[in-house]
This record gives structure tokens, sequence and C-alpha cells, in this order.
């Protein structure tokens, strides 16, 4: 994950911990240092330090776990610091209102993909 803080003058690298087998495909930030960052498998990841650092999220509730273990999530909205959604293959979508501690499967109504996510006023 390539990240900046000049405006694209220069671009460093940021540590996901999970290599170079997952594809991301959507990332969004509230302000400067709070972020998400989704793709492949189901992943979603956290970042408080402005990308610098990213934190995998766990599922523990049994219907998000079931719904991403082979999901394809391809994008991702930053509501708040702490609140987040995020959609993807077969109408999946699943949403935090803690950071990322607890997760719910919401019901978007939706067989097919959902490639972008976006709210103009949360």
């Amino acid at each position: 994950v390539l990240r900046t803080d000049d405006g694209g003058v220069t671009w460093t690298i940021g540590s996901t911990g999970l290599g170079t087998v997952y594809s991301w495909n959507g990332v969004s930030f509230f302000n400067a240092t709070h972020g998400w960052l989704v793709g492949n498998f189901g992943t979603v990841m956290k970042s408080t330090d402005g990308g610098v650092n990213w934190e995998s999220q766990l599922f523990d509730d049994a219907d998000v776990q079931l719904a991403l273990q082979d999901a394809v999530l391809k994008d991702v909205q930053a509501i708040g610091p702490e609140e987040v959604i995020a959609v993807g293959s077969s109408g999946v979508m699943v949403s935090s209102a803690d950071g990322g501690s607890t997760w719910r499967l919401e019901t978007s109504r939706v067989n097919g993909d959902i490639e972008a996510v976006h709210f103009i006023d949360a």
C-alpha cells in the first residue's frame, strides 16, 4: 500500500503485514489518520496513523464470517473515525460503528456485485 503526505510528490510503502497475495480494491480515509482498506478474501484493514501501519480486522459474528469467507470486497467508505461500511461481491455489505471492534452484516437486497459505496452526508 503506497502513501503520501506531501500531495503526491513522494510516496512511501505502508505495511499491511499480509504480503503480496492480497488484492486491494478500495481505500477510504475519514481524516488524515483514520482509514480503511478492503480487498479479496473479505479482508478489511484499519489504519489510525495515516496509512503507515494497517491492522487486520477480525469478525466475531458467525453471519459476517460466513458472508465474507469467499467475498471480494470492492469498496469502503469511512463515515466517521469509528464508522465504516464495506461492500462487494454477491451484494455483501458489512458495517462497524465502533472502529472495527464489532461488525454486522447489512441487508443490501442486491444479488450481484456492489462495486462502490459513497455517502455525501452521513
